[in-house]
């Protein structure tokens, strides 16, 4: 499962490190103040995602995206994974377009995490994939995945 490969996660995109090297302060600041787990550069996308356990179950990430050599757009996400059912309930929503010279990042980061926290179950839609040739192998260690990510301090 290439997901589990430690470095994997942290082969940057070219131009990634220093277009995130402006905003690691801040991010690094908000994911220790909220406690989240940040994984970098996930499927070498130009990308910081902020992940954590969602109170209601599943998990939730703040991911920020580089879209332009000075701007990012953040998306909030909460997926709820039913192993048993090969079935996961998602639901994510996307900001604007963000000039990083012009933004309180700290500000917008803590607006989407309230955001996710404030999504309801029944509001999660049934992703239209089948899951179960991908889950199946790896049963035991998804079930123990959403272990690595903490609770939020809220």
């Amino acid at each position: 499962m290439s997901n589990e490969s430690p470095e994997f996660q942290y082969d940057a995109p070219p131009g990634a490190e220093a277009f995130f090297a402006q905003l690691s302060n801040d991010l690094n600041r908000f994911g220790a103040n909220r406690r989240l787990l940040i994984e970098r550069y996930y499927h070498n996308a130009p990308c910081w995602s902020l992940r954590f356990k969602h109170p209601k179950g599943g998990a939730g990430s703040i991911d920020v995206w580089q879209e332009s050599e000075d701007s990012v757009k953040i998306f909030a996400h909460w997926w709820l994974d039913d192993i048993d059912k090969f079935a996961r309930f998602t639901r994510a929503e996307e900001t604007p377009e963000f000039k990083i010279d012009s933004i309180d990042l700290a500000e917008i980061l803590n607006a989407q995490l309230l955001v996710i926290l404030s999504w309801e179950t029944h509001e999660l839609t049934r992703a239209d994939i089948d899951y179960e040739p991908l889950w199946k192998p790896y049963k035991e260690t998804l079930l123990k995945y959403l272990d690595r990510y903490p609770n939020p301090k809220i």
